[in-house]
């Protein structure tokens, strides 16, 4: 049983953590207690033109007026708010940045260009804009400029907000894809209009669209309990999210203790509102290829769960997920997992997950040296997971044996040949061959530890469930660095990953870096290729500078996923990525750190950004652009009506998910 034979350290981590986020619900840690979807896009006008399941989304069609300049997608007449003086425009005058005086407005969404670093560029389906921003004064003039339109959208406002009609935006961006938009915002004071302030700069717009859903982990409260998270999700162009999964949805039961012989939740281990053996929380997600489910990590003991994510199924266990592969999920001590749309066939549908060290499947003890495993969902090995109220014991001994036996045909171990320290928090490539991970020194229960002192990105071999020797990746394996949470590219050429300034290196930005490869305060998105090179750092880990942010505390930046196509035209790879970051947004908060949440944990709330990546296909040079919030993200959609939360917002997965469609709302 050399599968079981890893070394074990002593004792359990009683702040182990489910994954990346907060330690909050999920991720506090129960005290190690023993007992003796269609994918379309929303809002007013749907864009239509793909769907889930695959393949590039469509190109942008722009109208004949694209070509002539002559396009009318924007009014010719001003376009003025509530409150606005209908003599606006002569306040202001021409827009002429010469006469611009005083502090000039802080342009907060999107981002302007600015010198030498463009704007942001958004895909031509993206969610409508809000256009928001900082000013001194009590009047103000949006305009928005296209070599393609007769007029310039001009809009006057007494609220430093503006969103562009969904109807507006999507001809506009159409006929503007591949082209420059120029924003201009002015501000005066209507007591004394003789002199306005302002700032002008450019967006791009994407000469694609960019398909999927995006499916992401929202928490409210360090506390786990029925409400504390959720999913919640939107496709591209949505104006509001829906919820996916709740706890309380999801009829996969029967969760088991760390030793096997009872269920979570019978004499330790369960939370306040949740019966025993019920899902507690679902914590970092991964679609199945087919987007019809998740995969996700629950409360202590991390186990395994799925649940269906369409509209007639949602919390429903897949019809394919045999008994067998059910009881091998529920084994402890399981890290983030990774799937492959090549091994998600009829007959052999693999999970790829990290495993941490015990001697039996169902120990009471995880510890280092955690290894890659895969296993498979619809395996017809008999293994049990029913609890024998009058004999546990005997019942955790079957179920041990039973896993044991079952090794090599329904889960096993990849070689990993020159990995010696611990296997975490896979990402499989989408052609199935090889697996990028974090070889790390700390690993408690799977996850790459706050305390570790080293992180790093290999790759293994998939090797149809072989495994092979590890390599590092040239580029993402600075000793001086963590770098972790790596994920593919759709098209498998490049990798995300996050990099953070090792502690007691000489790279911390301040006196110290208090955090491991754990929601680190410092973390940074960079992107390199699979086979290695001179990482890119993203333009998108970068707030507007006016913003107001304290770069000197960091800005949690983490967790990039991409977007489920790459797509070429003109010599060019377009490439879009989720993360989320700390960095200042409406509503910020903190969240009370829970009883096992680390001191030295930062606890400020995050929120999802999207980033643009194009690649030179003849040169392979990178180009990044600045983040786009994603302002539509606490915006809870229930049949025809909205309500603003406040939520922290985490571990995005950005996918051809078949999540119900967001309702129709207003912008």
């Amino acid at each position: 049983m050399q599968q079981l034979s890893w070394s074990v350290r002593g004792g359990l981590v009683a702040a182990a953590f489910a994954c990346l986020a907060l330690a909050g619900a999920c991720l506090g840690g129960s005290s190690p207690e023993k007992p003796s979807a269609t994918s379309g896009v929303g809002g007013d006008d749907g864009f239509g033109g793909f769907s889930a399941g695959g393949g590039d989304p469509d190109l942008p069609s722009p109208d004949p007026c694209a070509s002539s300049g002559d396009c009318t997608d924007f009014p010719a007449e001003p376009i003025y708010e509530e409150g606005a003086p209908t003599n606006a425009g002569d306040l202001f005058g021409e827009p002429d940045p010469s006469k611009f005086a005083g502090t000039p407005p802080c342009a907060l969404e999107p981002q302007l260009s600015d010198g030498s670093n463009p704007g942001a560029m958004l895909p031509a389906n993206w969610t409508t804009p809000r256009f928001r921003f900082s000013a001194v004064g009590d009047l103000f003039e949006i305009r928005v400029a296209s070599p393609v339109q007769s007029n310039d959208l001009v809009v006057y406002t007494t609220t430093p907000q503006w969103t562009m009609a969904p109807a507006m935006w999507m001809a506009a961006a159409e006929n503007n894809a591949g082209q420059s938009m120029t924003i201009t915002i002015r501000a005066l004071t209507t007591a004394s209009p003789e002199t306005h302030s302002g700032v002008q700069g450019d967006i791009l717009i994407a000469p694609v669209n960019a398909g999927g859903s995006m499916v992401f982990w929202t928490v409210k409260d360090s506390n786990v309990g029925p409400d504390s998270s959720k999913l919640y999700g939107f496709s591209v162009g949505d104006l509001a999210v829906t919820e996916v999964l709740a706890p309380k949805t999801v009829a996969f039961d029967g969760v088991l203790h760390e030793g096997g012989e009872h269920l979570r939740g019978q004499y330790g281990g369960g939370k306040p509102g949740f019966d025993p053996g019920e899902v507690q929380c679902i914590g970092c997600h991964t679609s199945t290829p087919d987007g019809a489910a998740v995969v996700f990590t629950d409360d202590w003991p991390w186990n395994k769960a799925i649940a269906s994510v369409e509209e007639d199924s949602q919390g429903q266990v897949p019809s394919y997920l045999s008994a067998g592969a059910r009881a091998l999920l529920k084994m402890p001590w399981l890290g983030t997992q990774s799937m492959s749309p090549a091994y998600f066939v009829e007959g052999q549908r693999l999970l790829l997950a990290s495993y941490a060290a015990r001697s039996v499947p169902f120990s009471t003890s995880g510890g280092q040296n955690d290894r890659l495993i895969w296993i498979d969902l619809q395996t017809s090995a008999a293994i049990s997971d029913a609890v024998d109220a009058a004999n546990p014991q005997q019942a955790k001994q079957d179920r041990d044996a039973a896993i044991i036996a079952a090794e090599g045909s329904a889960w096993g171990q990849l070689t990993m040949t020159g990995e010696t320290a611990s296997a975490v928090t896979p990402s499989w490539s989408h052609d199935g061959d090889s697996i990028v991970y974090v070889s790390t020194d700390d690993s408690p229960n799977g996850h790459p530890s706050y305390d570790a002192t080293r992180a790093d990105l290999y790759i293994v071999p998939f090797a149809d469930k072989q495994g092979g020797s590890v390599q590092a990746v040239d580029g993402a394996a600075d000793p001086g660095f963590y770098e972790y949470y790596p994920a593919f590219s759709a098209d498998d050429e490049l990798i995300a990953f996050n990099q953070a300034p090792a502690k007691n290196s000489s790279n911390c930005p301040g006196s110290s870096c208090p955090d491991g490869p754990y929601y680190n305060r410092y973390g940074q998105i960079h992107v390199i290729p699979t086979a290695g090179g001179t990482p890119t750092r993203l333009l998108a880990n970068d707030p507007v500078a006016c913003a107001g942010d304290d770069m000197s505390a960091g800005l949690i930046n983490s967790w990039p996923k991409w977007s489920p196509n790459a797509v070429s035209i003109d010599g060019k790879t377009y490439y879009f990525l989720i993360f989320s970051s700390a960095r200042s947004y409406p509503g910020s908060f903190t969240i009370p750190a829970g009883p096992y949440t680390p001191q030295t944990l930062d606890t400020r709330s995050s929120q999802l950004y999207m980033a643009a990546i194009v690649v030179d296909d003849a040169s392979g040079d990178i180009t990044s652009y600045p983040g786009v919030y994603l302002w539509n993200q606490n915006r809870l959609a229930v049949d025809d009506s909205v309500t603003d939360e406040q939520n922290s917002n985490l571990t995005p997965a950005w996918d051809d998910f078949l999540i119900p469609e967001v309702p129709e709302v207003p912008h």
